[in-house]
């Protein structure tokens, strides 16, 4: 069995990465978009479930992963979502507007964070007309 002692919130395989040279490998992370295309009516609320994914164990350097759509539609609302660490999955959630323009598709952005490296996505997303 491997022990690892931890100073703080920093734990040895964390101060063996930093003094490797390999930090930027610690903080790297995939992320995923499910689904990448999404019908959504007019003044409703649509979801994409973000996954994240490290390429080293997260408790190694336990940072939360903050989600937004950057630079929406002035037609879509939506809140900073923040998946702390050690959670692989969360729903990222949006609002169109009553008055969106109908149709589509249109590409929406989505910056993922740690503070130390983003990544960029993209789905697609239709409006459609409110249900009656």
């Amino acid at each position: 069995m491997v022990r690892r002692r931890v100073f703080g919130s920093v734990s040895v395989v964390a101060l063996a990465l930093l003094a490797t040279g390999c930090a930027p490998l610690a903080m790297d992370f995939r992320v995923t978009l499910e689904p990448t295309t999404i019908t959504v009516a007019r003044g409703a609320e649509g979801e994409i479930t973000v996954s994240i994914s490290h390429l080293i164990p997260i408790d190694v350097v336990p940072m939360p992963i903050t989600v937004e759509i950057h630079d929406p539609p002035d037609y879509l609302t939506s809140s900073e979502l923040t998946i702390p660490a050690g959670i692989k999955s969360d729903e990222l959630t949006f609002t169109v507007a009553g008055d969106a323009p109908l149709g589509g598709p249109t590409t929406i952005e989505v910056r993922a964070s740690n503070g130390m490296t983003t990544k960029e996505l993209t789905f697609e997303l239709t409006v459609a007309a409110a249900a009656p």
